[in-house]
């Protein structure tokens, strides 16, 4: 606590007990000197107290525009304070003694110092319990979804217990646990508490206007995926408040402008949806740079919109430029890559471009490789390429088999096959087989009919084996792998289906794979292992589970690398945490010779150097 802040306290507890014992006296000496006017005027003083402080209460209110909580402050002090000093001049003129008030007012000092010491105890205590609290959930794990409610109540229960429910830490875990009902898409559940922590920070003194504004954002997000007439109102509340702090071009005010943008789409105002859309998309432009994952489908979204307003070669002139900044920063594949490559080429469809088709048919290659099956857009890419994927020699029976089996329709697909078993032994414009559209779209009935008719898996670069473990297809897997798939086959980027497996981030298929003993240690193109591939992605799940199936943790990549090494570059902690956890030394060096703890440092990951250093003085 500053002088200034300690002397501005020691005046609020003092003054006004100072006035009240002065006046209290004051009012016992004049009941001395005539009782009737002394016992008049007790009362009296007190009554001038509530007046003084009301009206002052009510201009702070009206005037100055003050919060509910200030103007209760406001009224409370003014009156004790220039009420209380107007009761005791009024006491003095009526034939009070000045003795007699100074002597109550130094008892009252004295009273309001010892106050201000029990507070000051109290405000420590209870900044300790808001720190530990706010402690707890910084520390607190997100991992297993399961125990977190009960974790964030138990810690909001006693965070009310040692702070009360109006105070900033306590409406901040609430927050966290309407982020988490958010999560769990209970939005009646969340919308309740963000309205219970937002009235929280309106009370409570200080400055709360960015959590007041990220309280309102959730809302109106909330408000998105349902009608709601207070939407627009409310999300334009939360980039008010942005803007009082100066913080108009933050980043988070960009993602508010996008949310009051979404919401004008969804209202079929899509002018004022491009408007704000490319306010909010040039601010994240700037603040995260252009290709960064959240301004990426920021312009995605925007050029739907420009293309409803009828600005359509606007939409695609976003669309191109950001795939040409993709290209030219060399940014690797992902699933954005499939949603800008289709969105491009449906604006090419609308403008009855010939290329759409050459567009799709890149989508296409992308959703295979990063979007999958799963991908809101694979049913719709699919479809527009079926007659690129037939072959021109194909009759109607071939080409209605390829159109039930590359979109996944099983039913019809295997109605085909029943009449005309030839058609499986089909591969499309795009070399790929039944085998490998049984595996992205997990159709195991037509998948046990291929192999129970003796219909061979054709060669191909891209084996169907793979495909599956990418895409987390276990039984399609487990059948092509005792049907003779070699498991430790690989493809043009030496990738073997346990690396296919870490990236699909599903657990039980590398246990199908460990039961048939696969090798654990084997390296792709780049060097990795499937460890290292673990790691590099971030799948701490991923990692305790080959670390379970035997895998090396001090395992080296052709730079001399370890999982560790490789955790820092990535800059990892949890996974790093994990690493040590499980044995992993921080001094071991790479092919340059340098340790993991020698590369945080050299690459500025100062919480990673902490943790390696503190590991390192504990071994």
């Amino acid at each position: 606590m500053n002088a200034t802040r300690f002397l501005s306290k020691a005046f609020t507890y003092t003054a006004p007990a100072a006035i009240i014992t002065a006046s209290v006296a004051a009012a016992i000496n004049l009941c001395i000197r005539n009782i009737f006017l002394g016992l008049a005027m007790l009362p009296g003083t007190f009554v001038i107290m509530a007046g003084v402080g009301l009206t002052v209460g009510m201009a702070a209110k009206f005037v100055f525009k003050q919060g509910s909580q200030q103007v209760q402050d406001i009224t409370i002090l003014s009156g004790l304070i220039l009420g209380g000093a107007t009761g005791l001049v009024a006491l003095t003129a009526l034939g009070a003694q000045p003795a007699w008030a100074a002597g109550g007012a130094v008892v009252g000092g004295i009273s309001g110092l010892g106050f201000l010491g029990f507070s000051a105890q109290r405000s420590i205590s209870r900044e300790l319990a808001s720190r530990n609290v706010l402690r707890r959930v910084a520390e607190m794990s997100s991992t297993h979804q399961e125990d977190l409610e009960g974790e964030l109540s138990e810690i909001l229960l006693d965070c009310e217990m040692a702070l009360g429910s109006f105070h900033p830490a306590t409406a901040t875990v609430v927050r966290h646990l309407a982020d988490f009902y958010t999560q769990l898409n209970r939005m009646a559940a969340a919308e309740t508490l963000y309205k219970r922590a937002l009235g929280v920070y309106q009370e409570v003194s200080g400055d709360t206007a960015l959590e007041q504004s990220d309280c309102l954002h959730q809302m109106a997000k909330i408000y998105l995926n349902r009608e709601s007439d207070q939407a627009i109102t409310v999300a334009r509340r939360a980039l008010a408040l942005r803007a009082q702090k100066g913080l108009a071009d933050s980043a988070e005010a960009a993602r508010i402008r996008w949310t009051l943008a979404q919401l004008y789409g969804r209202n079929d105002k899509f002018r004022e949806a491009v408007e704000e859309g490319e306010k909010a998309m040039a601010t994240l432009e700037a603040r995260l740079g252009p290709s960064h994952p959240e301004t990426v489908s920021v312009c995605r979204k925007l050029a739907e919109f420009c293309q409803e307003a009828g600005q359509t070669n606007t939409a695609l002139a976003l669309l191109t430029g950001v795939l040409k900044r993709r290209e030219q920063a060399n940014t690797p594949g992902d699933p954005q890559l499939v949603e800008l490559l289709a969105s491009q080429a449906r604006i090419e469809k609308a403008l009855g471009r010939p290329s759409y088709q050459d567009t799709f048919i890149k989508a296409l290659a992308a959703l295979k490789k990063f979007g999958g099956p799963d991908h809101p857009m694979a049913g719709e890419i699919v479809q527009a390429v079926g007659d690129h994927l037939a072959k021109p020699e194909w009759d109607e029976q071939s080409r209605s088999f390829w159109d039930a089996i590359s979109q996944g329709d099983q039913r019809k697909a295997k109605l085909v096959f029943d009449e005309e078993p030839e058609v499986a032994s089909l591969v499309d414009t795009e070399g790929w087989s039944a085998f490998h559209w049984c595996a992205f779209w997990d159709l195991e009935r037509i998948l046990e009919s291929l192999l129970f008719r003796g219909v061979k898996v054709p060669e191909s670069e891209e084996l169907p084996a793979l495909l599956a473990a990418r895409w987390g297809r276990r039984k399609i897997l487990a059948t092509l792998l005792s049907r003779g798939a070699d498991i430790e086959a690989r493809d043009a980027n030496g990738s073997t289906v346990l690396h296919e497996a870490v990236v699909s981030g599903d657990v039980r298929t590398v246990e199908v794979l460990s039961h048939r003993k696969v090798k654990l240690e084997m390296r792709d193109a780049a060097g990795f292992t499937p460890l290292h591939l673990a790691v590099k992605l971030g799948l701490d799940t991923m990692l305790v589970e080959l670390l379970a199936r035997g895998a090396s943790i001090e395992t080296v990549d052709e730079q001399g690398n370890t999982p560790l090494h490789t955790a820092v570059t990535f800059d990892h902690f949890a996974v790093a945490q994990c690493l040590l956890f499980n044995g992993a030394s921080p001094l071991k060096h790479d092919a340059r010779g340098r340790s993991a703890l020698d590369l945080a440092q050299e690459l500025g990951r100062t919480e990673l150097h902490t943790l390696l250093a503190a590991h390192k003085e504990e071994s």
